[in-house]
């Protein structure tokens, strides 16, 4: 279900992250689906921009949402002069879905993104409903009603917006749903598929799971098995959370001991985020997560369920009208082998798609996030070809520079 545009200007401190306006696109079984704006700026946005994670003080937003309506900002306050200045240049834009195992996870973009695309492009970050509340087959709709949302409301938001020059991405979790997004109608320009789960049968995902972020022993103990268990077999949509950010998570911005608990307080944290958190590990380190989140309970064996998960996968579903897709995976990844970018790219190849990859030796899983800005290292090798790549498949790079990837402060 669609809703009309409720929008707000996100006080946030400056040295964090760039202003944002919020909105909801879709209330469903009473569920308020979270979406994020950020304007095209050509302002400097790199490593100067976000603070250091051990200051408490950059944690304080100091206020709350104002209301957008009539709110003159920089980019729509009027001229002094009697002149009306040209109209900008249409951009393209940016719908990103975060990652988070399918149960994690926030609106917040990874800290690369906005560095990355918002001296060129706009940048949308969605929030999805959470798994064990939903399965693949609802977040796949939330997808799908973010871009309906986008294409309705961004032309009154955003003056200067292509809204047909639309790249879809997303990393881990979001890498997934971002390709599910690939396959909407119409179809996006450019998929950026960072580390994403292409096969959900695959057996790797089998075993118990205890990678980074997911040591059972980092449960935090408030509850007892019986407790988890009974919350993973949940499948009440109107419980379903949109957001359950982690210590890695960007709107956290890795914050440690007594910072992250103020974070965590700034957040709203409560106690169903708390089971769920807990729930999130307990899922991984049991090897459940694609049973979860493709719904095993449905099927009457492990084989009939393999062969629906593999179906539902988004490998099985890319054709020939496929956007062009760039893909980003680290060598060394323990979460989600390199194989399933590899097998992705060799897919889409097959049917004639344009593809780029990405591969970073000795990188683990969000090896990225260490990325802020064009002077962090790894960006030349990381984060520039997935740019590079966008903007040439958007016939960008002979334009001005404004509208190329950020250069890099001496």
């Amino acid at each position: 279900m669609f809703v009309p545009a409720t929008t707000t200007v996100k006080q946030d401190n400056a040295a964090l992250v760039p202003h944002f306006t919020e909105h909801v696109y879709a209330t469903k079984h009473g569920v308020e689906l979270p979406l994020r704006v950020w304007r095209s700026t050509t302002d400097a946005i790199d490593d100067a921009n976000y603070a250091d994670p051990s200051d408490p003080a950059a944690y304080d937003l100091g206020g709350s949402s104002t209301d957008l309506r009539g709110l003159q900002t920089p980019h729509n306050e009027p001229g002094s002069g009697s002149c009306t200045p040209a109209p900008p240049a249409p951009k393209p834009w940016l719908l990103w879905s975060h990652g988070g195992a399918f149960m994690g996870g926030s609106v917040a973009p990874a800290p690369w993104v906005l560095p990355a695309f918002l001296p060129w492009a706009h940048v949308v970050s969605y929030g999805y409903r959470l798994a064990p509340a939903v399965g693949i087959d609802e977040m796949a709709e939330d997808g799908a009603d973010a871009v309906a949302w986008c294409r309705a409301n961004l032309p009154a938001i955003l003056d200067d917006i292509n809204i047909d020059a639309c790249i879809v991405g997303g990393l881990s979790a979001g890498g997934s749903l971002a390709i599910l997004n690939g396959l909407l109608t119409p179809r996006p320009r450019v998929v950026l598929d960072a580390y994403g789960i292409v096969d959900f049968a695959d057996t790797h995902f089998d075993p118990k799971f205890t990678g980074p972020g997911y040591d059972p022993g980092s449960v935090s103990g408030r509850y007892s098995e019986g407790q988890l268990e009974h919350a993973i077999a949940g499948r009440d949509a109107s419980t379903a959370l949109t957001a359950l950010p982690g210590n890695d998570d960007p709107d956290a911005q890795g914050a440690v001991t007594a910072v992250y608990s103020r974070v965590k307080e700034m957040l709203g944290w409560t106690d169903p985020q708390g089971i769920a958190a807990d729930v999130k590990v307990h899922v991984a380190a049991t090897g459940r997560i694609m049973r979860v989140l493709t719904r095993r309970e449905k099927h009457p064996d492990n084989d009939t369920w393999r062969v629906a998960a593999t179906r539902a996968s988004p490998i099985t579903k890319v054709d020939e009208h496929f956007p062009a897709t760039v893909i980003l995976h680290g060598v060394e990844d323990r979460t989600v082998p390199v194989d399933q970018s590899a097998r992705f790219a060799k897919a889409l190849r097959n049917v004639g798609v344009v593809v780029k990859e990405v591969y970073v030796p000795d990188a683990d899983h969000c090896f990225d996030f260490t990325c802020t800005g064009a002077n962090s290292p790894g960006w030349d090798n990381a984060i520039a070809p997935l740019i590079e790549f966008i903007q040439e498949r958007l016939e960008l790079v002979d334009e001005s520079p404004s509208l190329l990837a950020p250069p890099k402060t001496v």
